[in-house]
């Protein structure tokens, strides 16, 4: 185990984001350090394989088309879905933060992505998830 709580080896990140860059750049950043990744390029492709894919987190686009980001985790939030669910956004509001905020994410990153954070934020929500702990959310700001 490393600093982190947590073998990262061993876990499992869902990446929701309708642009192929963005995916390909977390599967790749997160599978360099030993995170397997399950994309998928909308709320609903992911929705629909949901109770099929099992994760330690969700990494969620808010601006998707169809579903949003924010639907697909109140989808989940009411279906008892209570891993951590980061969202992200390119466009960044007071009225995106407090939605998010409200609908219960662990976080909102900002895109561009910050690794640092990036493994931070899920270090932290992943730990606290594997042992039974609702994880603090982020300070949205």
């Amino acid at each position: 185990m490393n600093s982190c709580g947590y073998e990262r080896n061993s876990a499992v990140v869902v990446v929701v984001d309708d642009d192929d860059a963005v995916r390909d750049s977390l599967r790749i950043l997160l599978e360099t350090d030993d995170i397997s990744v399950l994309t998928y390029a909308s709320g609903e492709e992911f929705l629909a394989s949901h109770p099929h894919a099992r994760c330690d987190c969700v990494m969620l686009d808010i601006h998707l088309p169809g579903v949003s980001g924010i639907s697909v985790l109140r989808q989940l939030t009411a279906a008892g879905f209570d891993d951590p669910v980061i969202l992200m956004t390119g466009r960044p509001s007071e009225a995106v933060r407090v939605e998010a905020e409200r609908a219960g994410a662990l976080a909102l990153l900002l895109k561009p992505l910050d690794g640092d954070k990036i493994f931070d934020i899920l270090d932290r929500g992943i730990a606290a998830r594997r042992a039974e702990q609702k994880p603090e959310p982020d300070r949205f700001h």
